[in-house]
């Protein structure tokens, strides 16, 4: 009686498609055979939103009156 060593799968990492429209930086993805593109943040969106979770671990009573979307 033989037993065979049990390998486990692993996916490989797909390489990242991205595209430059006026300047905006698109990353393509494929779903269901269909390439749509989505937008990549920025740098300074980056920093943007870093700086709002900041604020938000910080004070969140503050947070949500100065972001209060009403």
């Amino acid at each position: 009686m033989s037993y065979r060593k049990p390998i486990r799968f692993k996916n490989k990492p797909k390489w990242r498609k991205f595209t430059y429209h006026n300047g905006v930086k698109y990353e393509v993805l494929n779903i269901g055979g269909t390439e749509m593109e989505i937008r990549v943040a920025g740098e300074k969106e980056l920093q943007e939103a870093k700086q709002m979770f900041q604020t938000y671990r910080k004070n969140k009573k503050q947070y949500f009156s100065k972001y209060d979307r009403k």
